[in-house]
């Protein structure tokens, strides 16, 4: 199966490296055009979150697709290479349906993952650089997710980087009710921490955004006041917890924002940056009363052995799906052979005909037909057999469908050469 994955995940690969081979829509778009446009690879959709950047490929050759799928990712720097992992065939199918599932996040069971597994393929799909392969694998690890998912509490938790940043900061604070809040975004993670703030009954919410607009419109929903990323330094004073989650690519907050908080010593501020490329200045977290997290510092509060059987529920739907897949890709496979098989079938059906014409002249119209028929059923018997134990084979056996491949369709003076010279000359069976 000449599935690969290529790229770096929150396991081994530090929140310093994650950001660096991180991508936005546009250079996702970019990176899948120019890495489809390499003769080794087929097919590519590339999959890029706070947790992750890895590129899934259908390619000719893997190992030397690996290697271009891995001087593409570090280009930036060469010294990245040491957090790139490989994922191979059957591996690479399998992690994929891990990811979706929430298996592999940072956040175990978070349910955004499913839909940004959904937005890869759209992505890949826009920029034309998936073909049946990749398609069907990423449809059949959204499907796996949601099935798995269904099933278990761990998938009905709702859990997610967002909600994880809101449980450590009520942590924390004790409690974050009546407390004054700033959330900077106003994406999908800025709203689910919303939704989370809405729900414990905070005192005041501050919604700031680059888009002025766009603040209003969030801020209106969530209950909140809405700002601008320049009232940042004016608010900061004011609230107790900072979330931000922006997609800006630079330092939104740095040390020049955040004012020397002496009028409340007793209670620092906290700062939860889920962003990737990150907002706030590391050096932020330096300065005396403020305590900043970022997301390497998220710890699951709601999953833990208490979820390992729901866990291990959903890695036995995986299994099952994964093997599915995989003897859909297998009998796909042999779908040229079986072509070939018909084709040859049926080129001797008719050089046979054509050769009994003569003594068959005499016979009826009814006669001629019932020979004829007799003989199309015994080849469609015979046809049928063939077929079940090729489709048989590609599901138990790929090393079988090789061997299918080697004997119908390669080598001069194959098996169905004479076939598709006869198929291209055959004149109409005389009467």
């Amino acid at each position: 199966m000449p599935f690969l994955a290529v790229g770096v995940e929150h396991k081994t690969a530090p929140l310093e490296a994650r950001e660096r081979l991180a991508l936005d829509a546009d250079g996702v778009t970019l990176a899948n055009s120019t890495l489809a446009a390499d003769p080794l690879i087929d097919e590519v959709a590339i999959l890029s979150t706070c947790n992750r950047t890895e590129l899934y490929l259908f390619v000719e050759t893997l190992e030397e697709a690996a290697e271009v799928a891995r001087s593409f990712l570090t280009r930036v720097d060469p010294l990245l290479r040491e957090y790139v992992q490989t994922w191979r065939e059957m591996d690479a199918v399998e992690h994929l349906f891990r990811v979706a599932s929430g298996l592999e996040s940072q956040i175990p069971g978070e349910s955004q993952i499913v839909s940004q597994v959904s937005g890869a393929l759209e992505l890949a799909q826009t920029a034309g650089t998936v073909g049946p392969n990749l398609h069907s694998l990423f449809r059949s690890s959204v499907s796996c997710a949601r099935q798995a998912r269904a099933g278990t509490a761990l998938g009905r938790i709702n859990a997610s980087v967002g909600s994880e940043a809101v449980h450590l900061a009520e942590s924390a604070l004790g409690s974050l009710q009546d407390r004054a809040v700033l959330v900077v975004g106003a994406g999908e993670v800025s709203r689910l921490i919303g939704e989370e703030l809405r729900a414990r009954h905070i005192g005041r919410l501050y919604v700031a955004n680059r888009t002025a607009s766009v603040a209003v419109e969030l801020a209106a929903e969530l209950g909140g006041s809405p700002a601008v990323l320049t009232d940042i330094a004016r608010l900061a004073p004011m609230v107790d917890v900072i979330f931000t989650a922006t997609s800006s690519g630079e330092y939104v907050l740095t040390p020049e924002d955040l004012p020397v908080r002496s009028t409340r010593s007793k209670q620092p501020l906290y700062i939860f940056d889920l962003a990737i490329p990150r907002d706030v200045d590391p050096s932020v977290g330096d300065l005396p009363g403020i305590i900043l997290h970022d997301l390497d510092d998220l710890m699951p509060a709601t999953v833990g052995e208490t979820w390992n059987e729901d866990v291990r529920a959903i890695e036995s739907v995986i299994a099952g799906e994964v093997q599915e897949f995989t003897a859909w890709y297998h009998t796909r496979r042999v779908a040229p052979v079986i072509a070939s098989l018909r084709s040859h079938v049926e080129a001797v059906q008719r050089q046979e005909l054509k050769r009994i014409a003569p003594q068959i002249n005499d016979l009826t119209e009814r006669e001629r037909a019932a020979v004829e028929s007799m003989g199309q059923r015994l080849v469609d018997k015979m046809f049928q057999h063939l077929v079940l134990r090729l489709r048989l084979a590609a599901q138990t056996d790929p090393a079988l469908v090789d061997a299918a491949e080697f004997f119908f369709l390669h080598g001069e003076g194959g098996l169905f050469d004479h076939a598709a010279a006869e198929s291209e000359s055959t004149a109409e069976i005389p009467r």
